[in-house]
């Protein structure tokens, strides 16, 4: 056995951990960019004549009705951060007052949407 195989393990190793090290950055980076992939929805809550309303958006996914996003109105706007893309059906409802009818709305897979929400 030579001098020189414990330093030539030591350097088998060192390179096995440094390409684990960089595929586990590959992978947790992949992750990452899925995660902001989706999209940022903001919301406008006006009423006929333009006036800001406040109230609770809420999107349901028509793929799983179970998922939901939804955010609540400050002098009438509001922002869902991670909306994946997909049809969804947005329902407003005024701060004291009944649901509006659902509308169904397109939320694309990454960017920023702008969704106005007319109440009456």
């Amino acid at each position: 056995m030579s001098i020189f195989a414990p330093l030539h393990l030591r350097t088998l190793r060192a390179r096995a951990t440094l390409l684990a090290a960089v595929a586990l950055l590959s992978c947790s980076t992949f992750v990452a960019s899925v995660a902001l992939a989706d999209a940022l929805v903001n919301v406008q809550a006006r009423s006929e004549a333009g006036a800001p309303v406040d109230g609770v958006v809420v999107l349901r996914s028509r793929a799983n009705a179970e998922t939901t996003y939804q955010c609540t109105t400050a002098q009438g706007d509001c922002h869902i951060d991670n909306v994946p893309g997909g049809q969804y059906t947005a329902t407003f409802t005024p701060t004291g007052g009944p649901s509006q009818a659902p509308r169904t709305v397109m939320i694309p897979p990454a960017g920023i949407v702008s969704l106005l929400v007319a109440a009456r």
